[in-house]
């Protein structure tokens, strides 16, 4: 049939021209659409990629930027699968394993939606990418048993609830022509290139999205933004007497095993008093009692930077969460030496080298990784003055405490870091080989005030020569 008569059938008869989508015509409108969104994307196809069905897509667009190439297939139907797997039910598939995923006409069939994009999550590797391709106006075959339909804006919903909202990019391909002519069974040859590549999300016949797993540092960062604008004072059980005022203030008396241990196992009276524990044992020893500058990573609350304002003329509030510096803001609303910077999680603030007296933070690298943690002592090596002092309290996995959440958060940190506030895999040895790396005279790799955790206290040498001094807790 030629394309003019194909056209009249858009408004004649009540059988369409093809009940395959037109694959027994010629090249689906469905598939024009598919290749124009796979084409924008296709520097996201490389490295180890995971295909459903087959593996066209990978093979067309990916290249030899494909390193390894797998396949998946709820059963064992499919001879040239080579993962056999159902994604809303238990299954074996390594976490972190893949570079991209190509999972096209797939979501629209399954009817338990978040359990499986939940797992494509998990399996993916940091920064790695997830493209999705779904139906929106389309015959449905009930042999497929095609339980979904999904409009722009709920595609995004439905990975974005995963994958963060600011990490999903949508498509809508076709227009109200196109997508009659689908419905009818024309094909793409049918159609004028004008025709097919206006696009009207109302009447779109393909939905594609483009969702990336964020990086370890941005996942933490979006996890505590959520965590930030969603803050109550009772949002954790706390202690018996201790009065919850400011976000932050849980951690130090919350109530998170039976028999009433804290998140610091410290005893009641140190929690009833923490203020006072650690201006007398940590920032008084330490700190020049006046400072020109210093820096504060991941200041949360404030309920550090309260001990701080006082002995420093400017201070710099970093943190990778902008609700928490908000939070900041609102505490602090009229204190003039506070300095604001928002950072992406991994980054310090382009402030001077060699500008600070002193950087400190409490309570956010116990959240970190060792390449982590290391990758922010080599920016504050650079921003300390000769003489200047680093304090940064870290996860110990070595303390029986340490070892117990250590065990607590293994799937956890397992599973992709699922938990941003999940317990780091740090220890005082590593610590210690850490600052000497970056050059940092070792004052105390664990002062022991502690006792989950270990803090570690360095200083820049005045000389590069000077010889490096640790101290750690036997």
């Amino acid at each position: 049939m030629n394309a003019s008569r194909a056209r009249v059938r858009l408004a004649a008869g009540l059988q369409p021209l093809s009940y395959l989508w037109g694959l027994d015509r010629g090249l689906p409108i469905c598939r024009y659409y598919l290749d124009q969104f796979m084409k924008e994307f296709a520097s996201d196809i490389r490295g180890h990629c995971l295909e459903f069905q087959d593996p066209g897509y990978t093979r067309r667009f990916g290249g030899s930027a494909v390193v390894t190439l797998d396949i998946m297939h709820i059963d064992d139907s499919n001879a040239g699968a080579t993962i056999v797997a159902d994604l809303t039910k238990p299954n074996d598939i390594p976490s972190n394993c893949f570079d991209c995923i190509i999972c096209t006409h797939v979501l629209h069939v399954i009817f338990e939606l978040d359990k499986a994009v939940a797992e494509l999550y998990r399996i993916l590797k940091p920064a790695g990418v997830l493209l999705v391709a779904v139906p929106h106006v389309s015959m449905c075959d009930p042999p497929e048993h095609e339980v979904w339909r999904f409009t722009p804006e709920g595609l995004h919903l439905v990975l974005g609830k995963v994958f963060g909202p600011e990490n999903v990019t949508v498509r809508a391909y076709g227009n109200s022509l196109t997508a009659a002519g689908g419905m009818r069974g024309l094909v793409t040859h049918e159609f004028t290139k004008s025709e097919l590549d206006y696009d009207d999300p109302r009447f779109a016949v393909e939905v594609c999205a483009r969702a990336l797993k964020p990086s370890e540092p941005r996942m933490i960062a979006i996890g505590w933004d959520k965590y930030a604008r969603e803050w109550k004072p009772d949002k954790f059980p706390i202690l018996p007497g201790y009065h919850v005022r400011y976000l932050g203030d849980e951690w130090t008396a919350e109530d998170v095993r039976a028999g009433g241990a804290t998140t610091y196992d410290l005893a009641s009276d140190v929690v009833a008093n923490f203020g006072e524990y650690i201006n007398k044992h940590l920032l008084s020893p330490y700190l020049p009692s006046v400072a020109t500058e210093g820096l504060e990573i991941g200041p949360g609350g404030g309920r550090l930077t309260a001990m701080l304002v006082s002995r420093t003329r400017v201070l710099h509030l970093a943190d990778a969460s902008e609700a928490m510096l908000q939070h900041l803001k609102q505490r602090f609303a009229g204190v003039s030496n506070l300095h604001y910077y928002h950072t992406d999680g991994m980054t310090l603030p382009t402030l001077p080298p060699k500008s600070l007296d002193y950087v400190i933070s409490f309570d956010v690298f116990v959240h970190f990784e060792p390449r982590l943690v290391y990758w922010y002592l080599r920016q504050i090596a650079h921003l300390l003055k000769p003489g200047g002092t680093g304090i940064v309290h870290y996860a110990n996995v070595l303390p029986p405490i340490g070892w117990q959440q250590f065990e607590i958060d293994l799937e956890k940190n397992l599973q992709r870091r699922a938990n941003f506030a999940a317990f780091g895999v740090m220890c005082p040895q590593l610590m210690a080989r850490f600052l000497e790396a970056c050059q940092l005279e070792v004052i105390s790799v664990d002062l022991g005030l502690i006792p989950r955790d270990a803090i570690a206290v360095f200083r820049k040498p005045v000389k590069e020569s000077s010889a490096w001094h640790m101290a750690v807790r036997g």
